[in-house]
């Protein structure tokens, strides 16, 4: 995927940044990991000046609300978007990691909008920021498919990662492969601080939030699509279950042609 033009080269994440509270804890917790090897892009959407049929451009600015602390290896660069921010994330199938925020509603749920719009079917690889803990603790679901491989090699890709606790989960729930935690965990080896498996039974929403809470995961790693061969995920499946109640940053990715 492409970073800023010049540099293909370099991993972009778009994060997202509208000046609410929120967004403020995004930053925070952005800015507590190295970036080296990536591009940022920090997006902000104008619903005000909004230009019905024009082209999804991004034009560089300067936001007031703009951040003193800059995240540590990374080249940034802050773009107003005059539209829908759903339709601005959804043009950007060019990123490595969407990154956007989440509030907590009244009935105690978490989730914007934008953000629980996005986990119908992200167009790229995306976090969804609860708080500002940096990357220490990880789980990562794993059940065999493309899309949680994905999600796993997405978090590899973070420079954080080889510094982390990772624990792989895989539910069984009569569909999973036998494998795959066993499978993933090789595959993590020399890749991160730490690995090691979890296999339980049961329903997989359930049993990932149980295990976020039992590992004290500050990171939740899974695949948006699982094994259903859905075209989109619904609501009320594992991942946006997951992205909805989990006290933790989620990240969900799924296979691009899926």
């Amino acid at each position: 995927m492409a970073a800023m033009a010049g540099d293909t080269a370099l991993k972009l994440a778009v994060v997202g940044d509208d000046g609410s509270p929120a967004a403020d804890t995004v930053w925070q917790w952005f800015t507590a990991h190295s970036w080296e090897g990536w591009a940022v892009e920090v997006v902000t959407a104008d619903e005000s000046d909004v230009a019905w049929g024009a082209p999804v451009e991004g034009h560089e600015w300067s936001p007031p609300w703009e951040r003193a602390r800059k995240p540590e290896g990374a080249r940034v660069r802050h773009l107003r978007y005059a539209c829908d921010p759903r339709v601005m994330f959804a043009e950007r199938t060019d990123a490595d990691l969407l990154v956007v925020g989440r509030t907590r509603h009244e009935d105690g749920r978490f989730l914007g909008s934008t953000s629980e719009w996005l986990l119908v079917h992200p167009p790229a690889p995306m976090l969804v920021v609860r708080h500002a803990d940096p990357i220490r603790k990880v789980l990562i679901a794993a059940d065999g498919s493309e899309h949680s491989r994905v999600a796993m090699e997405t978090f590899c890709s973070f420079p954080a990662s080889a510094h982390a606790t990772v624990v792989v989960l895989s539910v069984d729930d009569g569909r999973t492969d036998a494998d795959a935690a066993a499978d993933m965990a090789a595959a993590l080896e020399g890749r991160v601080a730490s690995v090691e498996t979890l296999v339980v039974s049961g329903r997989p929403t359930q049993k990932i939030l149980e295990a976020i809470t039992e590992t004290g995961a500050d990171l939740a790693v899974l695949g948006t699509k699982g094994l259903t061969g859905w075209k989109r995920i619904r609501v009320g499946s594992t991942a946006g279950a997951v992205g909805r109640a989990a006290d933790c940053n989620v990240l969900v990715a799924c296979r691009e042609d899926g």
